[in-house]
């Protein structure tokens, strides 16, 4: 998708996500299209509600792998999504709890996930 596309998806992912307290705001219908385009093409956004990806990997131990991997990240970000484990694949599932929808900061998570399987599997 060219250098625009890298910068705003390597901005995305080193930015920090924040509380609901400090953004409640879900995001429209443009703000989704937008956000999803930052992040690698597997995530799928469902009912303007969630983000999901599954993630093929081989066998178990891969996988397990990166479960430990991003619930490390999701206590330092203090943002948990639901994860999946299974014979060769994670599925991460990822919104805001409190609202029921998704704000900036679950793209943030996403990109943060996306970063991890390029560069630590």
């Amino acid at each position: 998708m060219g250098l625009f596309f890298e910068v705003c998806v390597r901005e995305l992912h080193l930015r920090n996500c924040v509380s609901v307290k400090e953004d409640k705001n879900l995001l429209d219908k443009s703000d989704l299209a937008k956000f999803l385009s930052m992040l690698d093409n597997a995530w799928e956004i469902v009912e303007s509600k969630y983000l999901t990806r599954t993630i093929e990997l081989d066998k178990f131990k891969t996988p397990l792998k990166l479960v430990q991997l991003i619930g490390n990240m999701a206590e330092e970000q203090w943002h948990h999504p639901e994860l999946i484990l299974g014979w060769g694949f994670v599925c991460v599932k990822i919104y805001t709890h409190e609202l029921g929808g998704l704000l900036e900061s679950d793209f943030i998570f996403a990109a943060k996930v996306d970063h991890i399987i390029a560069t630590k599997l």
